[in-house]
């Protein structure tokens, strides 16, 4: 009967730990800051919007986006996320993401605000 017990306790603790790493880890993951320009011609209209639903994996986002995105160093990555408005064409955007929720929010930049490594990455708008 104790060793029944003590192998209870044992994964008991063990799941509540696991659940406890994987709750910190969405909540506090480290952010990484992607820089990007808006395309509108990338961008999708979200037809099911607004309209409810049991689950909605959009966050009711009306403005879908797809666009290439570079990190401080200039490493390229494809990223999605949305918007409630659609945002204005060939803006610079930084946006912040975070491991397995991904695109957790977004803010419109300067080109002079970007790092340098993004900025070779596209053409200044004085020019």
């Amino acid at each position: 009967m104790k060793k029944h017990t003590a192998v209870i306790i044992v994964v008991a603790l063990s799941i509540v730990t696991i659940l406890s790493m994987g709750v910190w880890f969405l909540l506090n993951g480290k952010d990484t800051y992607y820089y990007t320009q808006i395309d509108t011609a990338k961008m999708t209209e979200n037809e099911e919007a607004g309209r409810g639903g049991v689950i909605d994996f959009t966050g009711g986002m009306r403005y879908l986006y797809t666009l290439t995105c570079y990190d401080g160093n200039g490493k390229e990555k494809e990223l999605n996320f949305g918007a409630n408005k659609e945002l204005r064409d060939q803006a610079f955007l930084k946006l912040t993401v975070r491991p397995v929720q991904g695109v957790v929010a977004w803010e419109e930049v300067q080109y002079n605000d970007m790092p340098d490594h993004v900025k070779e990455k596209y053409t200044s708008p004085q020019q």
